[in-house]
């Protein structure tokens, strides 16, 4: 299972992105967004990742890091 996977399984919505500077994964739950950078596709997913594990019960902190 790789980490998009393991993110719904926390109940978010994931749109991974790559832009001239980096990849963006955009998190959606609730009609709320989140959006985790990163240089790599690896980093950014990780990054989201730990951010949907930190937030997967409700109420969630959409500020968290």
């Amino acid at each position: 299972m790789d980490f998009q996977q393991m993110i719904e399984q926390q109940g978010f919505s994931v749109i991974l992105q790559r832009g001239r500077t980096g990849w963006c994964c955009t998190l959606e739950r609730d009609g709320q967004i989140c959006e985790k950078r990163a240089q790599s596709e690896y980093e950014a997913l990780r990054q989201a990742y730990l951010f949907a594990e930190a937030n997967a019960a409700e109420p969630f902190d959409w500020g968290a890091s």
